[in-house]
């Protein structure tokens, strides 16, 4: 796997942060119906279409007593959509900062705790690379 500083906008920078960052479960096909000992809910990552969250408003009921709904990965883009790259901010309850670099003519994006910037040509990409960055300062996952 790539360092995080390289890892480019895409399916694969998307997950990472959907799973390392926000703790989401990932799922694919249609595993509403038959999620538990499907392989479909929890499935591999790199197999992955979606990804399940736990949800207070109902959902699904799992085995593990939480209540899941899902986001289906084409529709949910942080690293390519501020929108999405935003939700992970507010998610992480960690002081962020995030700035235009006019030298370098980046974007660059820090959660306290992390040490270091972390560079991105856009914001959301800088924002992906800062969080993940951010999560493996405090557990490694690379």
């Amino acid at each position: 796997m790539k360092p995080i500083a390289d890892m480019k906008a895409g399916t694969q920078i998307d997950a990472l942060v959907a799973v390392k960052v926000l703790g989401w479960t990932p799922v694919t096909g249609d595993w509403w119906p038959h999620a538990v000992n499907s392989g479909q809910f929890n499935c591999p990552l790199d197999k992955a279409d979606g990804f399940a969250h736990v949800y207070s408003e109902g959902g699904l009921l799992m085995p593990d007593g939480k209540t899941y709904c899902s986001k289906k990965a084409y529709n949910w883009r942080p690293s390519e959509r501020i929108e999405d790259a935003w939700e992970v901010v507010t998610a992480s309850n960690a002081v962020f900062e995030l700035f235009w670099n006019p030298i370098r003519k980046k974007w660059a994006a820090k959660f306290m705790g992390s040490g270091e910037f972390s560079i991105g040509e856009t914001a959301p990409l800088a924002i992906c690379r800062a969080a993940l960055t951010f999560v493996n300062a405090i557990e490694p996952i690379l």
